[in-house]
């Protein structure tokens, strides 16, 4: 994923993703987040602390964790 930079969408409405670990994911030519993990009622953590300087350089992160109300918590920083 390290050329990849549009990431609309990716996971949008996966109902049974539960956790997701960015190990596999290199998000350092990312421009856009828009709905990424949107819509996936049952996550609960995505473990990036890793490469939270990448995630935060991000240009569009719109709606990236909507009605995602079992994340807030853990990605209120990473909005900021």
């Amino acid at each position: 994923t390290e050329n990849i930079c549009i990431f609309i969408c990716m996971f949008y409405k996966c109902k049974d993703l539960n956790r997701i670990s960015w190990d596999c994911f290199n998000p350092k030519n990312a421009e856009d987040m828009t709905k990424m993990f949107a819509d996936c009622p049952r996550l609960r953590t995505i473990g990036i602390p890793n490469k939270i300087y990448e995630f935060k350089k991000c240009i569009n992160k719109a709606n990236i964790f909507e009605n995602d109300k079992a994340l807030k918590n853990e990605v209120k920083e990473l909005l900021e």
